[in-house]
């Protein structure tokens, strides 16, 4: 509760730039796209959408692509921002608890959600993810690598997230990548990972 309401004063606060916030599609996404990955004019749902720049990019370029964030804030300005992009669609989600699936999705990108979530939740994301998905999805995701990590490799972000999905997704991808937005100057570390559901 605490970590949401410190969410939602940042999100309202429009002068504010995170090291982490892109102002347009995540060149991870994007080199996704351009290599034939992320199938053309599918079905996406971005969780822990923020201001939807990445979600918006992709609906411009054709795909239908729903963005979900627990914010409020960041989604009124979402909205604001992206008004009139077909194709797009925002909704108010905490990936946390059951969410109300209408249709598995072609694509999954989780850009920075569930490296911010609690063990506790973590089973009820997982069940969130295998209603999202069906055999062919693709899921794209990218993780902080903290300070205090042990093992801060590739395989074992992996590993993680694989207990998290459970056993039908396979691993296609894992290397190490930067999360900063390109406005930023420091470097923070991360993984980008990709699955596929069997």
């Amino acid at each position: 509760m605490r970590k949401r309401l410190r969410w939602e004063m940042q999100w309202r606060n429009a002068d504010k730039r995170p090291a982490w916030l892109e102002e347009g599609p995540r060149p991870q996404v994007r080199e996704a796209l351009e290599s034939g990955w992320i199938p053309t004019r599918s079905s996406a749902i971005d969780l822990g959408c923020g201001l939807g720049h990445t979600a918006a990019w992709l609906a411009g370029l054709g795909h239908r692509v729903l963005g979900v964030d627990v914010s409020s804030a960041a989604l009124k300005r979402a909205r604001q921002l992206h008004a009139g992009v077909d194709g797009l669609r925002f909704e108010r989600v905490n990936v946390g608890r059951p969410m109300r699936v209408d249709q598995p999705y072609d694509v999954v990108l989780d850009l920075g959600c569930l490296h911010q979530l609690a063990l506790k939740v973590r089973p009820r994301y997982g069940a969130n993810l295998r209603a999202l998905t069906a055999p062919g999805s693709r899921l794209l995701y990218l993780m902080r690598i903290w300070s205090n990590e042990t093992d801060p490799s590739p395989d074992a972000k992996a590993a993680l997230v694989q207990d998290v999905l459970g056993s039908g997704f396979n691993l296609e991808l894992a290397r190490h990548t930067e999360m900063q937005a390109s406005h930023a100057a420091a470097v923070h570390a991360g993984v980008e990972l990709r699955f596929v559901r069997r």
